[in-house]
């Protein structure tokens, strides 16, 4: 987050009149983004795209709006599971249950999200033991026996592992996928994540076969206090110069207007709607062919009223 988060930044300063000063912590998550949001200690963030409206207790269902409104999609964030290279796991059940998982921050979005995929895959938080660290130290090693992460496919952090001998685990078979999956149907029950292949060599040698996984997109979000012109204005910043962000992080090659705002969590920003609404035709443009003929109707009854008048008067 902080990577992309300074690449975005720098840009903003270069083309815009704002000064912007990017906040860096090893406890910020998609949870402690959202509650600084909320607080307005900041006008920006990145979070996971399925970080709940409730991020406060998500045990609890509260029917509230935090003030929070999306901007843009900026990458996906992809879901690794990565073991010692000595283990050969055949399911998500036999690699899990047992050992020690590495689940980042115990508020992350990260944490959240994988023990809903194991609960999914009939997996109970008590038949594994779970390990939190900060985001960094998030490492196969003495404490931890699977490393679990969400983020973007070129973290130093993932390939540094891979390096060492770690193997990313494939939650099933290739083939499968997109063709009723094991990851298909999670996604099925679980609308903001989405199938993901991670290619074969991706990583030099690794992984030596394709693996399916899962995706959920980072988001950036911000205050629905933050103006609407300031919004707009960073919206057409960032989609405009979008390849002098892809030129510094290829992660950001995922930008693109035509994403799907149905399944965006939180609502999208005044700002950003009227950006990526900007070439939307008026009432007029979308409907000129239908008040055209109307129209031509309008004219014939007036000739025809016309003609009868004269009638009527001979």
């Amino acid at each position: 987050y902080y990577d992309i988060g300074y690449t975005i930044a720098t840009l903003i300063k270069e083309e815009l009149p704002y000064k912007l000063k990017v906040l860096t912590d090893k406890s910020l998550g998609s949870f402690e983004n959202c509650k600084l949001l909320k607080k307005k200690k900041v006008e920006f963030a990145i979070i996971q795209n399925d970080t709940p409206i409730n991020f406060e207790n998500v045990n609890k269902t509260i029917n509230y709006d935090p003030g929070i409104r999306s901007v843009m999609p900026l990458y996906p964030e992809v879901i690794f599971i990565l073991y010692k290279p000595g283990a050969k796991p055949r399911t998500l059940r036999e690699l899990i249950v047992g050992r020690r998982i590495g689940l980042g921050p115990v508020t992350s979005g990260t944490a959240r999200l994988m023990k809903i995929l194991f609960n999914e895959f009939g997996i109970k938080e008590n038949e594994y033991k779970h390990v939190y660290t900060s985001f960094g130290e998030n490492k196969i090693g003495n404490r931890i026996d699977v490393s679990c992460a969400v983020t973007g496919y070129n973290n130093s952090r993932i390939q540094k592992m891979l390096k060492q001998g770690a193997k990313i685990f494939s939650i099933d078979d290739i083939a499968l996928a997109k063709r009723g999956s094991a990851v298909d149907g999670f996604c099925l029950k679980y609308p903001h994540a989405r199938t993901f292949i991670i290619p074969r060599n991706t990583y030099g040698k690794s992984p030596s076969n394709p693996v399916l996984t899962l995706a959920v997109d980072s988001i950036l979000v911000t205050s629905v206090h933050v103006p609407t012109d300031i919004v707009y204005n960073i919206t057409k910043t960032i989609m405009e110069k979008r390849q002098i962000l892809i030129n510094k992080n290829k992660l950001l090659s995922s930008l693109h207007e035509k994403f799907d705002k149905s399944v965006i969590n939180f609502p999208l920003h005044e700002g950003a709607r009227q950006y990526f609404e900007r070439n939307k035709p008026s009432f007029f443009e979308k409907y000129s062919e239908m008040i055209g003929v109307f129209f031509s109707i309008f004219l014939a009854f007036i000739g025809l009223g016309a003609s009868f008048f004269k009638w009527r008067k001979q």
